[in-house]
């Protein structure tokens, strides 16, 4: 494992709330937030302790016993009814109110690698459309075991291989029960875009953080940039790419980890982040469009689990022997 240290990543301040869709082209940068590591190995030397799980799925069906059909997930784009599984569709924006229930669909047998049911989230083909689909998580999160006050999503998140103009971002992220924080979550560029300020495979980390006094929803770019071993952080997969985040309820610490290789290597990142005592609402995976986009970025899941830990702390991350033995693909 690389010692940790500081690594040279950007950071920018989003100023919208859940469902709200995220202004990132006119945020603040900031820089030197984020520590960051490199390694092998599993998930569970991660952890190091037990688990409670919340909600999995693997698009075929659920841990809350619902089965999932091929097709739209549900009858509606305005929250005002649950789909398939207990889902909510939300769009907003120019591209996003006139979303189609197309994009979001239940598949099977594709994309490639992957055999059994998936979800696709297809984004806005304009510069302002952000598009949700989101899963409860309260109930599950105020049920979980005494001291287990640490959140972890883990999904697979597929990306074309071929080259894209698309300016679309798409991703997870998990809410407070205020709507306005963000606890945790990753999202990646899906193309290059037509104004060039975009470059796929291009992945931030997203959390609440105290900018010198200034509390927002920061983003801090964890691809592309320089380790403290020399090594550069690598950026998405032209296909299969795993991730799992998490968030420390008592300290208000965020970790990201990521690998583009079925977590032969990984890298990872953590920060102090500024919702220590806030409460879990729902977890979201959202496509959101940037400055310059004419065209939609589609996004593939494969499978999700959200589970609680006791929290070990970012001590823990010296002794990591690696990240991700706990995989499910279908």
């Amino acid at each position: 494992m690389n010692k940790i240290g500081l690594a040279s990543i950007a950071a920018v301040v989003l100023t919208s709330g859940a469902m709200a869709g995220f202004n990132i082209d006119n945020a603040i940068e900031i820089t030197g937030a984020v520590k960051s590591f490199t390694g092998t190995g599993g998930l569970a030397n991660a952890r190091q302790r037990s688990q409670t799980d919340i909600y999995s799925t693997n698009w075929t069906t659920d841990s809350n016993g619902a089965s999932y059909t091929v097709g739209n997930i549900s009858t509606n784009v305005n929250a005002s009814a649950a789909g398939q599984g207990g889902w909510w569709c939300y769009s907003s924006g120019t591209g996003g109110n006139n979303a189609a229930l197309t994009n979001y669909k239940i598949n099977v047998g594709s994309p490639p690698g992957r055999t059994g049911q998936s979800l696709s989230v297809s984004g806005s083909s304009t510069a302002s459309g952000s598009r949700y689909m989101y899963q409860d998580l309260n109930a599950g999160w105020s049920g979980r075991n005494s001291a287990e006050n640490t959140l972890w999503v883990e999904w697979d998140q597929y990306m074309a291989s071929t080259a894209s103009t698309t300016g679309v971002r798409q991703g997870g992220v998990v809410y407070d029960t205020t709507g306005t924080r963000i606890l945790c979550g990753l999202y990646a560029d899906y193309g290059t875009n037509s104004s060039g300020t975009r470059t796929k495979g291009t992945i931030y980390g997203i959390s609440s953080y105290n900018n010198n006094g200034s509390i927002g929803n920061y983003i801090f770019k964890l691809s592309g940039v320089t380790m403290d071993d020399g090594s550069v952080s690598p950026m998405f997969a032209g296909s299969w790419n795993q991730i799992a985040t998490n968030f420390n309820q008592d300290t208000g610490m965020v970790e990201w980890y990521y690998s583009s290789d079925n977590f032969a290597t990984y890298t990872g990142f953590y920060v102090d982040g500024a919702s220590a005592g806030f409460e879990v609402l729902e977890f979201d995976y959202y496509a959101t469009s940037t400055t310059g986009n004419t065209v939609a970025g589609v996004a593939t899941h494969g499978d999700l689990a959200v589970y609680t830990t006791p929290a070990p702390g970012a001590v823990a991350l010296v002794g990591l022997a690696g990240l991700m033995a706990r995989r499910r693909r279908a």
